[in-house]
C-alpha cells in the first residue's frame, strides 16, 4: 500500500509539470501581489507570561511484563525456530472476510521461502536476496517490495533472537498449544504476528498476521516436514513463466 502512494505521488508530480509545459513552453507565470491592506491599530494588550515547556510523553512500553516461565518459553521457540534449516509444508490460508485459499510453503534459511498457491490461485510468493517477489502466473507479472517491510522477514532470518528490533507483547498457553505474540519495537502499531505452536511434540503449526487497521490472515501448516533438500531452482526470481519450477 506504501509503495502504491509513493507512485502515485511521483506519478502525479510528472503529469502537472507536462501539462504545464505544453500549455506555455518556456514561460514563467507572472503573478501580481494585490495591495496591501489597510493596518487598523488595536489597543494594547497585557503581555501575558510565556507558557512553560512541557516534558515531551512518553511512548507506552510494547513489551510485557515477562514471567520466568514466558521467558522459558521464549527461549524454546527461539531454539526451534534456529534449529530448522529448511521446511515444506502444505498451508490453508483464512482472511478475515472468510476467504480461503491453500498450496506449498518451503523455507530455506537464511534469507529464503516460497509460497506456491494452488489454482485458480495465479500467486507465486519468493523471497530472496533481500526482496519479496510477488508474482501472478497469469498475467505474467512480478512485482517486488523489501523482505524487511513484510512478516516474512521473521521466518527467513538465520538466527531469530525475539528482542532487540522484536518485541514480544504476549505469550499465551492451552492445552498443547503456545502463543508467542510479536511486533516491530519501533513501530508496534504497523501490525503484529502471532505464532503458534503445538508443544507435544513442539512444532509451529500456524500464525496470524493482523495488520495496521486490524485485518487478519491466518496461515494454518499441515504435513510439515523439516531437514531435507530442497531445489534451489524454487527460490529464484521468476522472470519468465516459463521458469515456474513444478513441484
Amino acid at each position: 500500500m506504501k509503495l502504491c502512494v509513493s507512485r502515485r505521488s511521483l506519478l502525479g508530480g510528472l503529469g502537472t509539470a507536462a501539462a504545464l509545459a505544453a500549455i506555455a513552453p518556456g514561460v514563467q507565470a507572472q503573478v501580481t501581489a494585490p495591495a496591501p491592506a489597510p493596518v487598523v491599530p488595536r489597543p494594547a494588550t497585557p503581555q501575558q507570561p510565556a507558557p512553560q515547556a512541557q516534558p515531551a510523553p512518553q511512548p507506552a512500553p510494547t513489551t510485557a511484563v515477562q514471567t520466568d516461565a514466558d521467558r522459558a518459553d521464549i527461549a524454546r521457540v527461539e531454539e526451534y525456530l534456529n534449529s530448522i534449516r529448511t521446511l515444506r509444508a502444505r498451508f490453508i490460508q483464512l482472511t478475515q472476510t472468510g476467504g480461503r485459499s491453500q498450496g506449498t510453503f518451503y523455507l530455506s534459511r537464511p534469507g529464503r521461502l516460497r509460497l506456491e498457491y494452488d489454482p485458480p490461485v495465479p500467486t507465486i510468493l519468493i523471497a530472496n536476496g533481500g526482496m519479496l517477489q510477488h508474482y501472478d502466473s497469469q498475467l505474467r507479472q512480478p512485482q517486488f517490495i523489501p523482505l524487511d517491510s513484510t512478516p516474512a522477514t521473521y521466518l527467513v532470518r538465520d538466527q531469530l533472537r525475539l528482542a532487540g528490533d522484536i518485541a514480544v507483547v504476549s505469550v499465551g498457553r492451552a492445552a498443547n498449544r503456545l502463543d508467542v505474540t510479536i511486533v516491530k519495537t519501533r513501530d508496534p502499531r504497523e501490525g503484529r504476528i502471532t505464532f503458534t505452536f503445538q508443544t507435544q511434540p513442539f512444532q509451529l503449526v500456524n500464525w496470524i498476521v493482523q495488520d495496521s487497521q486490524g485485518r487478519s490472515t491466518r496461515v494454518v501448516l499441515n504435513e510439515v516436514q523439516v531437514g531435507m533438500p530442497l531445489d534451489n531452482a524454487l527460490f529464484r526470481h521468476i522472470t519468465d513463466v516459463g521458469q515456474v519450477p513444478q513441484r
